[in-house]
Parts: C-alpha cells; structure tokens; sequence
C-alpha cells in the first residue's frame, strides 16, 4: 500500500467519523493536549486507550486517530522520536507503530 493509499484511508475515516460525531477531531486533539501532560512518549494505541477511558467515543474506523496524530504533528504538538514499540491490540497483528513525544 503507498503512502498516499494509506493518507486516502486516513482521511476517509476521518470524514466518515466526523459525520458520525461532529467535531471529533477537535476533542481527540483537546484531549491529546492533557494526556500530554503526563506522558512524554506514547503510540496511538496508548492515546486511543486513554481517550477512549476519557469519554472520546471509539470511531469506528480505528485509522481515524491517523488523522488526529497527524494533524498534532502538523501543528507541532507533538513529534515522531524515531523509535518504534509493538502494539498490544490483536487487530493490529502486534506491528511496530511510531512512538510519538510532545513537543516542546
């Protein structure tokens, strides 16, 4: 799958949760901005966890959290540190993701 595939799937789920729950992206950024607070490092899968736990409701397209990492990125919240930790969740075949950090 290329990049732009992948930033094709992103975006669709995006907009399709979006539909679902308007103004989604906005809180699962607002609540990135306080999970920051206590956790320097984190992979989606810890945030999505949190948000979750936190009252975000679940889309139901997991790769909807692509384009709320992204767009944090985007905004310089936070970075891609380089390193990599396997995730726990079953669907996602224990694969190496991205650990992000804050910025700043």
């Amino acid at each position: 799958m290329t990049t732009q595939t992948t930033l094709d799937f992103i975006e669709r789920a995006a907009t399709a949760q979006e539909m679902r729950s308007p103004n989604w992206q906005d809180r699962a950024i607002a609540l990135l901005s306080i999970y920051l607070v206590n956790n320097d490092t984190f992979i989606t899968e810890d945030f999505r966890t949190w948000a979750t736990a936190n009252g975000l409701d679940e889309p139901q397209e997991p790769r909807a959290y692509g384009a709320v990492i992204r767009r944090a990125k985007d905004s310089g919240m936070i970075k891609a540190t380089g390193n990599y930790r396997q995730t726990t969740n079953i669907k996602s075949h224990s694969r190496p993701m991205m650990v992000w950090g804050k910025n700043g």
